[in-house]
């Protein structure tokens, strides 16, 4: 009899965080898979995800609990694997290595792992009567996400600078943008945050008020930050001249008793 192949997907498996996945894995011609070994690891052969041998399974450290086949379909010579709670880090190549007697194949599985990020969060840090200034921010994206502003028309807004951060390790990506508008040029903006192959995107929108440019807290807060550091030194002065002051009396009434 000739030896069977094992079909795997050309494309990658693609899958965000927290979702369960299947690595597709099975023999053609279809054949009972039962006596076989059935092996699927990542980068060492002996660093086993999981392992099937003499009807028994074994999970390798870390995927406990997480991986498993479908018993019921070995008879039909389907050795996929169903990964759990995908982490970000499962992201990568998978090789189904299945043997029985002298003969074996180990053909690669890709899989892909995306991660949508937080909802983008507008901040104002400047503003006075006719003008604001803004920044945007979102965090854990994967991979590298986008980021635009627009007016309350959907109108694309032209960002000041944009910063893109991403943790070491090829970890998670955040983003920050900034922008500025005029009173007169749209009643509020959009920050969108999004990534492309996932065609996922969050929006937060802003609405400017007339009361929002007649306010004069910036101002406040400056003057108040002015203010206050100058009265509390001046009470100082005070009490230390007071201070003086009476030690002079203490000692001028001394001086008449001696």
């Amino acid at each position: 009899n000739l030896n069977p192949k094992l079909v795997v997907p050309s494309d990658p498996v693609v899958t965000s965080t927290g979702h369960d996945v299947l690595l597709p894995c099975h023999l053609s011609p279809e054949k009972s898979a039962v006596p076989m070994e059935i092996r699927w690891f990542r980068d060492k052969y002996l660093e086993f995800v999981f392992l099937y041998q003499a009807g028994k399974e074994e999970r390798g450290k870390g995927y406990e609990g997480r991986v498993s086949l479908f018993p019921q379909e070995l008879l039909r010579g389907n050795v996929s694997l169903l990964l759990r709670d995908v982490k970000l880090n499962d992201g990568g190549e998978y090789k189904c290595h299945v043997s029985f007697s002298s003969w074996y194949e180990e053909p690669i599985v890709r899989l892909t792992v995306r991660q949508p990020g937080s909802s983008p969060m507008i901040e104002v840090f400047k503003h006075n009567r006719d003008s604001v200034q803004m920044s945007c921010s979102s965090k854990d994206w994967y991979p590298e996400p986008y980021m635009f502003w627009t007016d309350t028309r959907g109108r694309k807004m032209e960002a000041e600078t944009k910063k893109v951060k991403q943790t070491g390790g090829g970890g998670v990506f955040s983003i920050t943008s900034y922008t500025s508008v005029n009173k007169s040029e749209t009643e509020g903006v959009s920050c969108v945050a999004g990534e492309r192959n996932q065609k996922i995107q969050f929006e937060s929108l802003l609405k400017f008020s007339d009361e929002f440019f007649m306010s004069t807290v910036p101002d406040r807060l400056y003057i108040s930050a002015v203010i206050i550091p100058l009265a509390v030194g001046l009470l100082c002065v005070i009490v230390a001249m007071l201070m003086v002051n009476n030690q002079k009396k203490v000692r001028q009434e001394k001086l008449k008793d001696f």
